[in-house]
């Protein structure tokens, strides 16, 4: 890589951090050293999320992940933890929606299914702000949660079929309670410079924290 530029990370030290997001072919060789030599933060692309963090049910794996969080603390990076529970159901395995049969869609008018709903994500959310503990400063603990078309501002994707908007509450509390202190929780959403979705941000933070949900920061696309 070219050595004879400053380091952007360096270079901008006094005004905040410059982040990255990276993957597992970012761990080795010139990718490694371009990341090294620029960045003081790093998200994980998709390591993270719960199709890679928990594929089946109970069953828990964080190989590449933990392999991103070893080369950032090495270098001393900030690790930003995405994504907890992402609302439309993307990169989330099927079975978080299915009875334990593994047919049988959820309902929300089913109150166990509901009940099942609410322990898979506090399950869920527990195991992986625990398995990384501090080392993550900041999780985005509900990804994309926003659909300006729906009255209530909200995606109506699989977890608020279930759970309403209350899957936000459960998410969040759950990330408070089992994060270790001082871990702060973001909801993050795209194109927030558009208006529509802008006033609909604001909307959700308002009804957070009115109803004294946790909520440290939003990140913005």
């Amino acid at each position: 890589i070219q050595q004879t530029i400053p380091s952007i990370y360096q270079t901008l030290a006094d005004y905040f951090p410059v982040g990255t997001e990276i993957d597992s072919s970012d761990l080795l060789g010139p990718h490694e050293q371009l990341l090294v030599k620029h960045f003081n933060s790093i998200v994980s692309g998709n390591d993270m999320k719960w199709q890679f963090t928990e594929p089946q049910e109970g069953q828990f794996t964080y190989t590449v992940a933990d392999q991103e969080v070893a080369l950032a603390q090495k270098n001393k990076m900030l690790i930003r933890g995405h994504n907890l529970v992402w609302a439309t159901g993307a990169e989330t395995p099927s079975w978080v929606f299915l009875e334990a049969d593994g047919q049988t869609p959820l309902s929300a008018s089913n109150p166990a299914d509901v009940q099942l709903l609410t322990q898979r994500i506090q399950n869920h959310i527990k195991n992986v702000v625990q398995h990384f503990g501090s080392a993550v400063y900041v999780w985005d603990t509900v990804n994309e949660p926003l659909d300006p078309s729906q009255s209530d501002c909200l995606a109506h994707g699989p977890f608020y079929q279930v759970l309403g908007r209350s899957y936000i509450d459960i998410a969040l509390q759950a990330a408070r309670q089992y994060a270790p202190p001082g871990t702060e929780l973001f909801i993050n959403d795209y194109s927030t410079t558009d208006a529509n979705r802008l006033s609909c941000m604001i909307q959700l933070v308002r009804y957070l924290r009115e109803h004294q949900i946790p909520l440290d920061g939003v990140g913005h696309e």
